[in-house]
Protein backbone atom coordinates (compact mmCIF):
# COMPACT_ATOMS: atom_id res chain seq x y z
CA UNK A 1 0.00 0.00 0.00
CA UNK A 2 2.00 3.43 -0.94
CA UNK A 3 -0.26 5.53 1.76
CA UNK A 4 0.02 3.25 5.07
CA UNK A 5 -2.67 3.89 7.63
CA UNK A 6 0.06 6.25 9.09
CA UNK A 7 -0.70 8.84 6.15
CA UNK A 8 -4.23 7.92 6.00
CA UNK A 9 -3.82 9.28 10.20
CA UNK A 10 -3.02 12.40 8.99
CA UNK A 11 -4.59 13.09 6.39
CA UNK A 12 -7.76 12.64 8.39
CA UNK A 13 -6.26 15.25 10.92
CA UNK A 14 -5.08 17.70 8.12
CA UNK A 15 -6.21 16.93 5.25
CA UNK A 16 -5.39 15.56 1.67
CA UNK A 17 -3.33 18.38 0.89
CA UNK A 18 -0.51 17.15 3.55
CA UNK A 19 -0.24 13.68 2.84
CA UNK A 20 3.03 12.66 2.42
CA UNK A 21 3.27 9.11 0.27
CA UNK A 22 6.40 7.86 2.12
CA UNK A 23 3.94 7.70 5.65
CA UNK A 24 6.14 10.46 7.34
CA UNK A 25 4.75 12.16 10.49
CA UNK A 26 5.40 15.88 11.24
CA UNK A 27 5.89 16.73 14.46
CA UNK A 28 2.13 17.89 14.80
CA UNK A 29 0.70 14.88 13.41
CA UNK A 30 2.90 12.61 15.90
CA UNK A 31 1.62 14.95 19.04
CA UNK A 32 -1.63 14.30 17.96
CA UNK A 33 -1.00 10.25 17.84
CA UNK A 34 1.11 10.35 21.11
CA UNK A 35 -1.71 11.55 23.36
CA UNK A 36 0.13 10.59 26.75
CA UNK A 37 2.86 12.96 25.70
CA UNK A 38 6.08 10.14 26.07
CA UNK A 39 7.56 10.82 22.62
CA UNK A 40 6.29 7.62 21.37
CA UNK A 41 3.20 5.88 19.90
CA UNK A 42 2.09 3.14 21.34
CA UNK A 43 -0.21 0.61 19.57
CA UNK A 44 -3.10 1.46 21.90
CA UNK A 45 -2.60 4.88 21.12
CA UNK A 46 -2.12 4.06 17.40
CA UNK A 47 -5.54 1.46 17.45
CA UNK A 48 -7.33 3.93 19.55
CA UNK A 49 -6.64 6.56 16.59
CA UNK A 50 -7.71 5.09 13.73
CA UNK A 51 -10.52 3.56 15.78
CA UNK A 52 -11.80 7.16 16.15
CA UNK A 53 -10.88 7.66 12.44
CA UNK A 54 -13.14 4.85 10.67
CA UNK A 55 -16.29 6.19 13.05
CA UNK A 56 -15.59 9.58 11.37
CA UNK A 57 -15.14 8.35 8.21
CA UNK A 58 -18.33 6.04 8.48
CA UNK A 59 -20.25 8.96 7.92
CA UNK A 60 -23.98 7.05 7.36
CA UNK A 61 -23.05 5.07 10.71
CA UNK A 62 -23.74 1.36 9.28
CA UNK A 63 -20.46 0.37 10.54
CA UNK A 64 -18.89 0.01 7.21
CA UNK A 65 -16.67 2.50 4.56
CA UNK A 66 -18.34 2.79 1.10
CA UNK A 67 -15.91 3.80 -2.01
CA UNK A 68 -17.78 7.13 -1.29
CA UNK A 69 -16.95 7.92 2.36
CA UNK A 70 -12.96 7.02 1.39
CA UNK A 71 -12.70 9.36 -1.49
CA UNK A 72 -9.60 11.53 -0.93
CA UNK A 73 -8.36 9.33 1.38
CA UNK A 74 -8.14 5.53 -0.34
CA UNK A 75 -7.68 5.30 -3.53
CA UNK A 76 -9.21 2.47 -5.41
CA UNK A 77 -6.52 0.59 -5.35
CA UNK A 78 -6.09 0.92 -1.74
CA UNK A 79 -9.81 0.37 -0.91
CA UNK A 80 -9.20 -2.89 -2.57
CA UNK A 81 -6.67 -3.92 -0.50
CA UNK A 82 -8.14 -2.83 2.42
CA UNK A 83 -11.21 -4.77 1.25
CA UNK A 84 -9.97 -8.13 2.03
CA UNK A 85 -13.27 -9.55 0.91
CA UNK A 86 -13.72 -7.79 -2.07
CA UNK A 87 -17.58 -7.06 -0.87
CA UNK A 88 -17.47 -3.55 -1.88
CA UNK A 89 -17.29 -1.88 1.42
CA UNK A 90 -14.99 -2.05 4.30
CA UNK A 91 -15.38 -3.23 8.01
CA UNK A 92 -13.98 -2.37 11.13
CA UNK A 93 -12.41 -5.48 11.54
CA UNK A 94 -10.52 -5.30 7.44
CA UNK A 95 -10.05 -1.44 8.56
CA UNK A 96 -8.11 -2.13 11.94
CA UNK A 97 -6.09 -5.41 10.17
CA UNK A 98 -4.78 -2.93 7.58
CA UNK A 99 -4.25 -0.49 10.51
CA UNK A 100 -2.19 -3.58 12.68
CA UNK A 101 -0.31 -4.22 9.68
CA UNK A 102 0.94 -0.83 8.61
CA UNK A 103 1.87 -0.36 12.12
CA UNK A 104 3.66 -3.54 12.52
CA UNK A 105 6.02 -1.87 9.64
CA UNK A 106 5.89 1.33 11.17
CA UNK A 107 7.65 -0.61 14.07
CA UNK A 108 10.84 -1.01 12.70
CA UNK A 109 12.68 -1.84 15.79
CA UNK A 110 9.92 -4.07 16.84
CA UNK A 111 9.51 -2.42 20.47
CA UNK A 112 5.41 -2.18 20.15
CA UNK A 113 5.70 1.71 19.25
CA UNK A 114 6.18 4.18 16.80
CA UNK A 115 9.00 6.78 17.94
Amino acid sequence: MKKTALTLAFLFLAGPALAQATGDLTQQHFDALDRDGNGTISKAEYDAFMGEAFAKMDRNGNGTLSPQETTGILTVEQFAVVDANSDGRITREEFMTQVSQDFALGDRNRDGSLN
